[in-house]
Parts: structure tokens; sequence; C-alpha cells
């Protein structure tokens, strides 16, 4: 599995990612009504100018992973649509996403700021596959939505425990679409099932399934698991099996390993336990698998303070 962070081309140590076993992300026609509804409260962090509206028309100007990413032509999803700087952000209220911290800032703290992250980008919903054949490069304008204010924004890019997550007022209130509500916190153990929705790499909406909680540490504001996540997927709410929200998924390996034979890139496999890993590195702080930012009391009480 894989799992990103947040601008590919701004930062590298936060946007890369991995697969642990196999490849277990799936588009939204290959899952169920119930995971299809959870999607519906996905919103795809877009660049400004890669978004065109006409009337009530939407239309994505991205480019395929193959060729933005050199990804080889027989990898999983290398024809699909990519718009290279991407994260992922999650509705708690109509109005309210949490996304990871380093999508709205750089470093530090923020509260109550529209930050540079947060005014050149939309976000932009419903960018999946529904059924075969769908394009996901078209849509309608109703979906986009943008940043008004970093309620409040956290990124601390080192430290054994840092945190990094933001809570973001948007400009107006997606009604009729899922909200996510966290599930028992406390019962957050080693081994426990986890699933996960985003946009890895900027491509459409995925379900990554068939994951596991690797290790927990009650004194550290993350944990530790085996979701298929990469750059993109920064942000990206990490669930139980029925849906119940958990933590926010926000950094771990390497997304891609360099086939130097076919001079194009693979995704980076690890084994199903999280270590390893075709990239050889995963003895650099992440041997078992994504950080995922717990929801915290204070993620909780901004939420229930701010609706």
């Amino acid at each position: 599995m894989t799992s990103s962070a947040h601008a590919w081309r701004s930062d590298k140590k936060n946007k890369n990612k991995a697969i642990y076993g196999t490849d277990d992300r799936f588009d939204m026609y290959q899952t169920n009504d119930r995971i299809r509804s959870l999607g519906t409260a996905l919103g795809h962090r877009t660049d400004i100018m890669k978004t065109n509206i006409d009337g009530d028309e939407l239309e994505l100007l991205f480019t395929t992973l193959k060729k933005e990413h050199n990804l080889c032509k027989d990898e999983k999803f290398a024809e699909q649509p990519t718009s290279s700087i991407a994260c992922t952000g999650f509705l708690v209220a109509p109005d309210l996403m949490l996304t990871a911290g380093h999508c709205m800032l750089d470093r530090g703290e923020v509260k109550n700021k529209a930050t540079d992250k947060c005014q050149d980008f939309d976000w932009v919903f419903d960018y999946s596959i529904n059924k075969k054949g769908d394009n996901p490069l078209k849509g309608h304008a109703d979906s986009i939505v943008r940043c008004k204010e970093v309620i409040y924004g956290i990124h601390e890019p080192k430290g054994e425990n840092r945190k990094d997550y933001a809570l973001i007022r948007l400009n107006k209130k997606m009604n009729g679409r899922h909200s996510f509500r966290p599930g028992n916190l406390e019962e957050l153990y080693e081994g426990k099932r986890i699933a996960m929705l985003g946009f890895p790499t900027g491509i459409p909406l995925k379900y990554a399934s068939d994951a596991f909680i690797k290790k927990m540490n009650p004194k550290k504001v993350y944990f530790e698991g085996t979701v298929d996540a990469v750059g993109g997927n920064s942000g990206s709410p990490v669930i139980t099996r029925k849906g119940e929200l958990l933590g926010i998924l926000v950094r771990g390996n390497s997304d891609f390993i360099l086939d130097k034979k076919k001079k194009c890139k693979r995704w980076n496999i690890c084994n199903s336990e999280g270590d390893n890993c075709s990239d050889g590195k995963q003895d650099r702080g992440y041997d078992a698998g994504m950080h995922i930012q717990k929801i915290t009391p204070h993620i909780l009480q901004l939420i229930k303070d701010n609706k």
C-alpha cells in the first residue's frame, strides 16, 4: 500500500508512501453502495489552474499517471488521470473538512487564517469512477468548493511525536453528503483491521482495504498501519470497516522505485507486515507502515466548537 503527502513537487519528505502486500486499492465502481456513500465526503485538493468551469459543467485538465510520473505502462492505474499536486480532505460537517496539516501550511501552527495553501487550491468532490467507463474529468460545477479559512492547522515536520492536521472552513455547505464521525478511539489496538479512502497521486478516488494497525504507542499522537497510500493520500480518512473515523493519513515510505531496465517507475511494494520494501529504505522510521494522525480530543473539540 502507499500513502501520500501533500504537494508532490514541493515536499519530498512528506509526499512518500508505499504499497503493502497486494495492491488493495479499488475504484468506486468496484466497491459497494456503502463505500460509495462514504466517498461523497471526500474532496480532492486541486491546482486552480487545472479546473475549468463552463456554466454548470466542470472539466479537470489532467494528464495521465504514465505521462506525469513516468509510471511503467503495465503498472496499476498507469492510464488514469492525475492532478500531480494533490491532497485529500474529508467532511466532518457540511462546511467543515479535516485534512493533513501540511496540506494547509508549510510548518508551524495557524488559527483562523486563510493561508496560501487555503487560497491557491480548489477542493473537487465527485472525482471518481462510479461505473466502468465513467470519465472522471467531467463533472458538475457544484462539485467545486474553496477553502474559506484554516480554523486550526498544525504541521510539525520533525520530532518523535509530531502533529499534522488541519480543520478548515469551506466557502459553502456541501449538503447531502456523508460526514465522518469518530469511532471508539479507545479501541485502537495492534492488529485492528482498517481501511482508507483517498486520491493517491491525484488519481480518481480509491478505497484501500485489507489493512491493519501495525504499531500502537499510547504516548504518541499517531499510530502506524499498512494502508496502501501514496502522494495525494495525505489527509485521507483512515476508518474501520464500518466506516468509523480513526485517523488521518499523513506520511510513510517512498511511493516509487525506478525500473532501471525499462527506465520507468513502479509502485514501491512492501510485504504485508510493512517491511522488506522494494526501495530498501523501510528502516528509516517507517518499518511498521504509514503514519496515521490520531483523532485526538483536541480535534474532536475543534469540530464540536465550530459546527
